[in-house]
């Protein structure tokens, strides 16, 4: 690839790549950053726009585009991904759209964009007519952003005891997972007892008070380094490696619309007798902690998989 490609030609590039890491093209464009990051800000101006060139139009460019303006920490972005992580369009758009990336990377990659506008992050999270899964987002990149010590933790606390309140709808198990979540791995016990009735309840399937006690009694500096050790709260900084799941896993959706049923699992005889009889398929499994590795084999902690 030659130097002489334009940063249009680049991006184009990136629209439909041939099923491998676009090595060559993210150095070039990491290598121009300051003539590339205003075409790929312009990218996200309009949410329609990114919603339906990658869902209906099949195109990688935007997801691409995400995980390069992370990587350069491009403050001017938070507001452009804020607004997109609010538009929802229509019928499945917003679950087609972020997918995995949802779980997995975007609090890291807001976290790594963020501007010192604590407002606009509060914001979304308190809004009851924001999607409840970019709530909870938001809420998990602003713990990423305290522990890095780049928002105050008051501040973090405040939101949360709004979150968690009964002005404010917070009936969405997701959004109760990550305020779990976040009150044991920052070790705040200020939420101790609203997290032990939840785990007593309504969350009990998510982890067991046992295991939430045990977190909180951690010395907080090893609590600290357990809670960066894990890569979903980590910044973005090698790109190909953080993109690695998110590739290999549009590859699979591709495979698997191609292949149509084929790999749907096997259900064994005993399962379809009872279902035929009208009788529920119970399959005994052990309780599984939130930071264990998720049962189902994705390699991801329970509590960013299955257990989200």
């Amino acid at each position: 690839m030659k130097n002489s490609q334009t940063i249009p030609d680049l991006l184009d590039a990136l629209r439909f790549p041939s099923g491998k890491f676009p090595r060559e093209t993210i150095d070039q464009l990491i290598a121009r950053r300051d003539e590339a990051t205003p075409a790929l800000l312009a990218l996200f101006e309009d949410p329609g726009t990114v919603f339906e060139d990658t869902i209906y139009c099949e195109e990688l460019l935007t997801s691409f585009a995400t995980y390069l303006l992370a990587y350069f920490g491009e403050a001017r972005f938070c507001p452009l991904l804020l607004d997109l992580m609010r538009y929802e369009g229509e019928g499945d758009d917003y679950e087609d759209y972020w997918g995995d990336l949802m779980f997995e990377d975007l609090p890291r990659i807001l976290a790594s964009v963020y501007n010192d506008d604590a407002q606009a992050l509060s914001d979304l999270v308190l809004d009851p007519e924001a999607p409840h899964n970019s709530r909870s987002t938001v809420l998990d990149a602003m713990s990423i952003l305290v522990a890095q010590g780049r928002m105050e933790r008051s501040y973090l606390l405040h939101v949360m005891k709004k979150v968690y309140s009964p002005t404010v709808d917070n009936s969405n198990k997701f959004f109760l997972v990550s305020f779990v979540g976040i009150a044991a791995e920052l070790q705040m016990r200020e939420f101790e007892s609203e997290v032990l009735v939840l785990l007593n309840g309504q969350l009990s399937d998510f982890d067991t008070p046992e295991n939430y006690l045990k977190e909180l009694a951690i010395p907080p500096e090893e609590a600290r380094k357990n809670f960066f050790a894990d890569h979903h709260h980590q910044p973005i900084q090698d790109i190909e490696k953080d993109m690695a799941w998110w590739l290999e896993r549009a590859l699979e959706v591709e495979a698997e619309d191609e292949e149509g049923d084929e790999g749907a699992p096997e259900w064994s005889d005993t399962d379809l007798d009872n279902l035929a009889a009208g009788t529920p398929v119970v399959r005994e499994e052990l309780k599984v902690g939130r930071n264990d590795l998720c049962p189902c084999g994705s390699g991801k902690k329970f509590k960013k998989c299955c257990g989200a």
